[in-house]
């Protein structure tokens, strides 16, 4: 979502257009402006009924969108459906049209940008600070996917237990199971959670409909700035037939914001300043 959104905010710069995002349709199923909020004066985190109601009388690329900015079509995902129109556009093209619709998946290297035009709104980050108060300022962390990208994380538990040994060690994952197989293997270090991330039944944690939207969402923040926030950072590739050798979304996005810790920094700076929260350690390599 990052990813695409880091794309169309350029594409909108380079044109002179407004982005205006309506986060309802992706996976996170809530508007951004319930979690983040932005100077940038283009951005518009949710748009509201008036404003989606104008925009169905603009001419609009897609064209047959046109009229259906409320309840736009999804784009089937299984690869096996019948081809679907496009509910996108070409990035590398000009449009004579007032309104563009994109709508489309795909990752990358580059999501992590995103988030450095984004602050957190104050109650998030308060909510998300108090979580990663009880982890203080020294501690590793672990990410395992293990849903619908399957891991192996046996194997990999044993080559980090000598690292992680004697020291407060961070697990995340959306596998109840590997979080307690973590607890019992790691058995000289102090094994941490910090959300309680429930049971789905091995589907992945974007698809799970029984949940409470808001909570799920500050549950899937609070443990990615866990892991950004850590002094070491593990992540491993998946091993299952989904993904095979190549690392989880989540997992690539936590690395980056390891990696630029002022971005993490930035997002708290609307906790009030008697809150004991300090900004990220110095990372060190994975």
């Amino acid at each position: 979502m990052l990813c695409q959104l880091t794309l169309a905010w350029q594409y909108a710069e380079s044109h002179k257009r407004i982005l205006v995002i309506n986060a309802r349709r992706f996976h996170f199923k809530d508007p951004l402006s319930r979690y983040f909020t932005t100077e940038f004066k283009d951005i518009f985190l949710h748009p509201g009924e008036d404003l989606l109601r104008h925009f169905d009388n603009l001419e609009t690329y897609p064209p047959d969108l046109r009229g259906q900015c409320r309840h736009p079509p999804r784009k089937p995902m299984n690869p096996f459906s019948p081809p679907a129109r496009s509910l996108s556009i070409d990035l590398s093209q000009a449009y004579q049209e007032d309104l563009l619709v994109h709508y489309a998946h795909g990752g990358g290297e580059f999501g992590h940008e995103w988030l450095r035009k984004m602050r957190l709104v104050p109650e998030v980050a308060l909510e998300i600070a108090k979580a990663l108060a009880v982890l203080g300022d020294d501690y590793d962390a672990v990410h395992i996917r293990n849903t619908d990208i399957e891991t192996k994380y046996l194997p990999f538990f044993r080559e980090i237990f000598l690292q992680v040994r004697g020291r407060k060690l961070l697990v995340c994952s959306d596998d109840p199971v590997c979080r307690e197989a973590a607890k019992k293997f790691f058995v000289e270090s102090q094994v941490l959670t910090v959300t309680d991330i429930p049971d789905t039944d091995g589907v992945g944690l974007h698809c799970y409909a029984e949940r409470d939207v808001y909570a799920a969402n500050l549950n899937m923040l609070t443990d990615l700035f866990a892991l950004a926030r850590a002094r070491r950072l593990f992540i491993t590739k998946a091993t299952g037939k989904s993904k095979a050798g190549e690392f989880s979304g989540f997992s690539f996005l936590a690395r980056c914001l390891h990696n630029h810790p002022e971005i993490v920094d930035n997002l708290f700076t609307s906790l009030p300043p008697e809150f004991p929260f300090a900004g990220s350690p110095v990372p060190h390599s994975d």
